[in-house]
């Protein structure tokens, strides 16, 4: 992991916490979370001597330890890619990670991102001698891995890979010539922290809500256009965009040229529960992302009864249903967004059917159960895979 745990990526925790129930689960991280991230954590029941952290990168290369030149561990610092001080943190650092009862016993190493298995999954595997899986979240980095040239490696060694989408499955079966490793299951919402009760959405102005990284990829300028275009008409509307990052300013200083700024609230990131609560009082949520491996923040929409209108990149396609539960649109069409945002903003009745879709289409496909579950069969599948190959190493 990078931060453990981060509000950014609470599904993590989730799965942390409730793989727990069957697995004896460590976690490996290379900075720790927030206070009030943790007690988000420990109200799951995850507990801090359940994680290591480390970075290699910080490690003072002062390689001390005997375990430091064991052939295993100076295969592992990959000197050859990192270059010689770098290399010889990695060897300190992959030494110190052995000396935990817990990572030295592992009989299955899980990273939740292609360059986490690249940096530290894969090294570790090979000194473990242990299988190694994926969760393919940053399915995009193949343009990275293209220009490392480092497609062998992930075929060779992966025992599986978890992709989140129909869409990132396609894009690893052409990528491997194969899929017989590849498992495709959707990220799940917790429903027991949305109520099932339908909210009574009583707001004078309806209000747009958009929860994500303010990062180039997921395009919210494209949303304050869309809000500038609706007020130019004549529409009435507000848009709250949820989440932090290095766009967050350009935002706002597009909401004021464009005259807007009292009718965009920026609110920065906010903990699970309070953006479970800002969905609830929201009245259409909207997502513009030029792509998205998923789209976790679609199905909490969902769950919180919202019509969604998403644009077509990536995956979020696969979560709304066309005219039933959502629209969608093409990645920055900007006039075919408020096309839609008109029909749901004027018709009420149709914002509350739809909502009422989404919630149903949320237990029935994105449910954090079923996410578990279908995890739970994958990692044992390649427990059982490894076991059966008489290998660590994958086949194909």
């Amino acid at each position: 992991m990078g931060v453990f745990p981060a509000r950014s990526e609470t599904f993590v925790t989730q799965q942390v916490a409730r793989a727990g129930d069957e697995w004896d689960v460590h976690v490996l991280a290379r900075t720790e979370g927030l206070q009030e991230d943790w007690a988000f954590a420990r109200s799951l029941g995850v507990m801090p001597f359940q994680v290591s952290y480390a970075n290699f990168f910080k490690t003072i290369p002062l390689p001390i330890w005997p375990s430091c030149w064991t052939p295993q561990v100076c295969i592992a610092a990959e000197k050859w890619r990192y270059g010689r001080i770098v290399s010889l943190r990695r060897q300190l650092y992959f030494a110190r990670l052995l000396s935990h009862p817990s990572i030295r016993s592992a009989q299955l190493i899980h990273t939740q991102w292609t360059q986490q298995a690249l940096e530290v999954g894969l090294p570790l595997s090979r000194i473990l001698n242990v299988p190694i899986s994926v969760s393919a979240n940053d399915s995009v980095c193949v343009q990275q891995i293209d220009r490392e040239g480092l497609w062998p490696t992930l075929r060779n060694e992966l025992q599986g890979i978890v992709t989140l989408s129909d869409w990132s499955f396609n894009i690893w079966r052409d990528k491997f010539g194969e899929d017989s490793r590849l498992r495709r299951v959707y990220l799940g919402v917790d429903l027991a922290r949305y109520s099932a009760t339908i909210p009574a959405r009583k707001n004078d102005v309806p209000i747009i809500i958009n929860v994500g990284r303010c990062a180039k990829q997921k395009r919210q300028w494209d949303l304050i256009e869309a809000v500038a275009l609706l007020s130019k008409r004549g529409t009435n509307v507000r848009a709250i965009i949820v989440g932090d990052g290095p766009e967050r300013e350009s935002l706002r200083s597009l909401s004021h040229t464009l005259q807007i700024a009292h009718l965009i609230d920026l609110r920065g990131a906010m903990p699970n529960g309070e953006v479970i609560t800002t969905l609830r009082s929201a009245d259409i949520f909207v997502l513009t992302s030029e792509w998205e491996s998923f789209g976790l923040v679609t199905a909490e929409a969902m769950a919180a009864y919202l019509p969604t209108v998403v644009s077509q990149g990536g995956a979020s396609p696969e979560l709304v249903e066309e005219g039933q539960t959502g629209f969608t649109f093409a990645p920055g069409d900007i006039e075919g967004m408020v096309a839609r945002l008109q029909q749901l903003i004027a018709d009420r009745p149709l914002r509350e059917r739809m909502g009422q879709a989404a919630r149903g289409r949320v237990e029935l496909l994105f449910s954090l159960d079923t996410h578990i579950r279908e995890m739970n069969e994958f990692w044992h599948w390649v427990l059982e895979h490894n076991c059966s190959s008489g290998s660590r190493r994958g086949t194909g």
